[in-house]
């Protein structure tokens, strides 16, 4: 079964090196294991910090490649819903202004996209966020900004977690009001006891073990959507 990926850089299998304190890539990537246990052909098109305003448009660019798939997985979320940070330091009464993505802008970029995908002939699929560590991702951001600065907007760490869940629950939204399929990659996480454990130390992209999560929970509804036996 032929698959197309467009998302950002979780689906492209981004990890941060806590020695080296830079990110590179994974090995063992869910799509790679997906690739490697013969399950799907993946031509990944998955791009760090991308948003769907981004991913919009290389799917626009790229939309008569798309009757050559089976399947085109959508995986947008985690940068839609992030902030300018230096910026938001810099001026906390302010900072709405900062965020990528507004919901609605959001909401209609993942609609845009599955009528792309439809229009093409192709199967759109929609891939949930995954949940993020907040205080993890707080001491990540405030490295090189105010801490202050952001707590002055964001009033605490947990509004970081409320944050990118107000963007996973609008892409359920999508989901249902278009009778599109979606994988919820979030609750296995949320099912451990310490979700944690399946983050890198930036709080926001999955560890090698959160990859395996991911891995276990497509391959899961893959199999129980027959999608494995019956392809297209």
């Amino acid at each position: 079964m032929k698959v197309c990926f467009y998302g950002d850089s979780i689906g492209r299998g981004v990890l941060l090196d806590n020695e080296k304190h830079r990110y590179g890539y994974s090995r063992n990537s869910f799509a790679k294991l997906l690739e490697e246990e013969g399950i799907l052909t993946v031509n990944n098109r998955c791009k760090f910090g991308c948003t769907s305003t981004k991913g919009l448009e290389v799917m626009r660019a790229e939309a008569d490649k798309m009757r050559d798939y089976d399947y085109i997985v959508i995986m947008y979320g985690g940068n839609d819903s992030d902030y300018d940070w230096p910026a938001v330091a810099q001026d906390p009464e302010h900072g709405a202004d900062y965020v990528r993505t507004s919901i609605p802008l959001y909401k209609q970029n993942i609609r845009d996209m599955v009528e792309l995908v439809e229009a093409s002939g192709s199967t759109p699929v929609l891939l949930s966020m995954i949940p993020l560590d907040p205080m993890r991702y707080f001491n990540w951001i405030t490295q090189k900004v105010s801490a202050e600065g952001v707590l002055r907007y964001i009033g605490s760490p947990l509004a970081l977690y409320f944050g990118n869940e107000v963007y996973n629950l609008a892409l359920f939204d999508v989901a249902a009001e278009l009778s599109v399929p979606l994988i919820d990659i979030c609750s296995p996480f949320l099912r451990e006891l310490n979700f944690s454990d399946f983050l890198c130390e930036d709080g926001i992209h999955p560890s090698e073990a959160g990859h395996m999560l991911i891995f276990r929970e497509v391959k899961a509804f893959l199999g129980e959507h027959q999608l494995l036996q019956n392809g297209a």
